[in-house]
């Protein structure tokens, strides 16, 4: 038989050699894929992983913050509340004060009024009719030296009445006196109401400060705590979306051991190497029917599929 009549085997061996090499080309273009595909959604499933916990530690620190700022605001209600109701209390308190001064005030300037009403009237009567003067002259007349008797009561009735100016003079001086102590009544008074005034106007200022001070500083921590509130939704809403993320590349990774990827990845090698056997086979049996000489070829071998002894036995290719 002729070279040429194995042609045909020849070239079907070229045809086999050649379809390995691209199915080989083609599983280690699958088997790069897979891996590829396979680390870039584990990569992205574990950023997504750690994106979620992330997020998840940000909302618990800004659930521990809005929970600080609710205890401080309810701290700073309970604060104003007090303050308002100890400067109601002192409001209160002022004007008990205020009213009893009030009344106080009055009954004085009354009994004031009263007494110097008494004294004018009665000073006046002496002044309409001179007996003051006229007192004063006789008390003049009837000195007595010092040692000597004072002269025996007139034993008639022929002087001209006089009144009783001593007495009425002693009366005089003693509503005097009695309206000066309630006049100085009336000023002592009046500076303790003017002291009790500006304390309380000094407390009251204060208290208004503070409470501006607490409001402010309750409408700030409103503020912040609702924005605290806003970015927790927002981080959930963003850990949600991380959370489909990583269901989507968990779900690929599944879909990926699925289809094939995990087979071709776990047995690219055995299949390489026994399409390598092979092809080494197809290639030695087209030497030999080329008549090569294999000088180095242990006829004793196990026979190896896709050599010439195999395709002699009419065995077919393993894959």
């Amino acid at each position: 038989m002729t070279r040429s009549a194995f042609s045909n085997v020849l070239s079907s061996i070229d045809t086999m050699v050649s379809t390995l090499k691209q199915e080989m080309d083609n599983d280690l273009e699958e088997k790069e894929t897979c891996e590829k595909e396979r680390a870039e959604n584990a990569r992205s499933a574990i950023v997504a992983s750690r994106e979620i916990d992330d997020y998840t530690d940000h909302i618990t620190e800004l659930n521990g913050e809005i929970a600080d700022l609710t205890k401080s605001i309810e701290d700073a209600d309970a604060e104003l509340k007090l303050a308002r109701e100890e400067d109601a209390e002192a409001f209160r308190i002022r004007g008990e004060e205020k009213g009893e001064w009030t009344t106080t005030n009055s009954e004085d300037q009354g009994a004031k009024t009263t007494v110097n009403n008494a004294k004018n009237v009665l000073a006046k009567f002496y002044s309409d009719n001179n007996l003051m003067f006229a007192q004063t002259a006789k008390a003049a007349k009837k000195q007595v030296p010092a040692g000597e008797a004072p002269p025996p009561p007139p034993t008639t009735f022929e002087d001209p009445y006089g009144g009783k100016t001593g007495e009425s003079t002693g009366i005089i001086a003693i509503l005097t006196m009695i309206a000066e102590d309630i006049q100085k009544d009336i000023t002592k008074a009046k500076a303790e109401e003017d002291a009790g005034q500006s304390a309380y106007n000094t407390l009251h200022a204060t208290f208004q400060a503070e409470e501006s001070a607490l409001l402010s500083s309750i409408i700030t921590m409103g503020g912040t705590k609702g924005a605290k509130i806003t970015e927790v939704s927002s981080e959930k809403g963003l850990r949600t979306g991380k959370k489909v993320a990583l269901d989507g590349f968990m779900t690929t990774l599944q879909d990926d051991l699925d289809n094939g990827c995990e087979f071709m990845t776990v047995h690219y090698e055995a299949r390489y190497k026994n399409r390598q056997f092979e092809i080494d086979g197809l290639q030695k049996a087209k030497a030999i029917l080329q008549g090569a000489a294999f000088s180095n070829v242990d006829p004793n071998r196990a026979i190896v599929p896709g050599d010439a002894a195999f395709l002699a036995k009419g065995k077919g290719r393993l894959h």
